[in-house]
């Protein structure tokens, strides 16, 4: 890790934060960040602070954006926000396979199992007992198409 040939990217105020786009999905990032404590505009060195520790971090695996519709089958998560037991119903066009993955934020895998939806109305219930309160994303294959669902648990 070649930290000299990392971008800088000034932030002057009143902004106090960055956002930085295009990351790759279960990808590690590192940051460190120091203080310029002159002018913004100037980046002399008597003016600059140490370096902070070096922090890492670990993209999801999955991202809300990634979401394709399926165009003939419906599906529904409720309730949501829950408190950890909630159900996902599928209307299924005919009987398939239907892949079911959930991620927490971190990219860590919750739940990844494989049932069959049989045409018609189905109703799978969840039970994430065990799990911490947060932002989830659940992830629904169904013959191909992908259906990306944020869960909240309280």
């Amino acid at each position: 890790m070649n930290v000299n040939s990392w971008p800088t990217i000034l932030v002057c105020s009143p902004l106090d934060s960055v956002n930085i786009t295009g990351l790759a999905a279960t990808t590690q990032y590192a940051f460190r960040i120091r203080t310029n404590c002159g002018p913004c505009n100037e980046l002399l060195v008597a003016n600059l602070s140490d370096w902070s520790p070096i922090t890492t971090f670990t993209t999801p695996a999955v991202r809300e954006l990634e979401e394709m519709p399926i165009a003939q089958n419906e599906v529904s998560v409720y309730p949501n926000p829950n408190r950890g037991n909630f159900v996902i119903d599928i209307e299924s066009i005919e009987n398939q396979n239907v892949s079911i993955r959930m991620v927490d934020v971190t990219g860590r895998e919750v739940i990844n199992q494989t049932t069959v939806a049989e045409k018609g109305h189905n109703s799978l219930p969840i039970e994430l007992n065990d799990y911490a309160s947060g932002v989830y994303m659940l992830q629904l294959t169904i013959s191909g198409e992908v259906k990306v669902i944020k869960v909240v648990v309280e």
